[in-house]
């Protein structure tokens, strides 16, 4: 009975010991590696396109007065018109605002990717529908159609020197001033901003894929200006010795003076552009994918000042007072001092093709 019951529990150890030798050794399986997201960053070239409004803000610094002198024995003294003079009647009409297109390339650099600072350069050309259009009518007009006027008297009033009270007949009556022929007219300007451009820094802060910025930097431009002047001939007199004996001169004296003037006046024209100025603005950017953004930005565009010095002749002699005194064209007849700036509002697209990191 022993006997048996031993070999019984012998044979179940052994199968179990041979049903164990059986089975697989355990199996470790290993986890799947690591892949971390990538983190978005605005390091990179970039080109693009943009289309938006310009509209402006031109101030100007106008100078009016005659233009004319009168030569005294203290030397020249200015001529004040008190009536029958049209003293620069203008017709002015500018169109300023318009459509502004172009595009844009620049250069980004994420100190640190995901959110944090970001610098840049960028630069752009744009075309720009800006016109302006000045007409100035009766540009050098006298009123009666026959060049007498009234001025203040201007001391000394010696023979050939200044400008006496008018005499109160005849021409004198007219007035106490008398324009040569050929000293009438109008003049007619056109100016526009066809394009500029702009190379800007940027600095902004990044919040992940939204880019808030400002911009700064010079802006570029080539303005044109065409002018027309006409003058009208035949309405003034044509010498001092014509208004001899016709009570023009306060005095015989004054006549003999007054018939040795006569004309020699010509126009010209002085006019500086400046095409070189500053911008500055701001916008905000989202990149939509890795590699596309949308943009919306703001400038501010300065050109500084137009310098615009108009002279008749420059020094020649336009007419005569009744003390027989010449008359010159040597004050400026029109000095203005204009600023071309102007605002504009742009959407864009801009399109990145990678980075330092190689994040994208």
């Amino acid at each position: 009975m022993k006997k048996l019951l031993f070999s019984s529990v012998t044979l179940l150890g052994l199968t179990a010991g041979a049903l164990a030798a059986d089975l697989p050794y355990g199996t470790v399986v290993a986890p799947a590696p690591f892949v971390p997201v990538p983190v978005f960053t605005w390091t990179g070239f970039y080109v693009g396109a943009n289309a938006g409004y310009g509209f402006s803000d031109r101030n100007s610094d106008d100078f009016g007065g005659s233009g004319l002198s009168v030569l005294t024995n203290a030397g020249l003294a200015p001529v004040l018109p008190l009536s029958g003079f049209n003293n620069f009647g203008f017709d002015d009409r500018r169109n300023r605002d318009g459509f502004v297109g172009g595009g844009q390339i620049g250069y980004n650099f994420q100190l640190k990717p995901g959110s944090g600072w970001v610098i840049g350069i960028e630069a752009d050309a744009q075309y720009a529908d800006f016109g302006r259009r000045r007409n100035n009518n009766d540009f050098f007009g006298f009123g009666g159609g026959t060049n007498f006027f009234t001025a203040a008297p201007v001391q000394p009033l010696a023979v050939g020197s200044g400008i006496a009270g008018p005499t109160g007949f005849g021409n004198g009556a007219l007035g106490n001033v008398a324009l040569f022929n050929g000293f009438s007219g109008n003049g007619f300007d056109r100016g526009r901003i066809d394009w500029f451009g702009t190379v800007r820094g940027r600095l902004g802060y990044a919040f992940d894929r939204l880019l808030v910025y400002a911009t700064g930097g010079g802006a570029f431009t080539d303005r044109r200006e065409s002018h027309n002047d006409f003058f009208g001939f035949g309405n003034g007199v044509p010498s001092g010795a014509s208004l001899a004996g016709t009570g023009f001169y306060g005095n015989p004296a004054a006549a003999v003076a007054g018939s040795g003037v006569g004309p020699t006046n010509t126009f010209s024209r002085d006019r500086s552009n400046a095409n070189w100025g500053w911008t500055v603005g701001g916008g905000i950017e989202y990149a939509l994918t890795n590699n596309l953004s949308v943009k919306i930005e703001g400038l501010y565009v300065n050109f500084e000042q137009n310098g615009n010095r108009d002279f008749v002749g420059g020094g020649n002699v336009v007419g005569v007072s009744n003390t027989g005194a010449p008359v010159l064209d040597v004050q400026l007849t029109d000095n203005r001092h204009n600023r071309d700036d102007f605002a504009v509002i742009r959407a864009g697209l801009n399109w990145k093709f990678g980075s330092l990191f190689g994040g994208l």
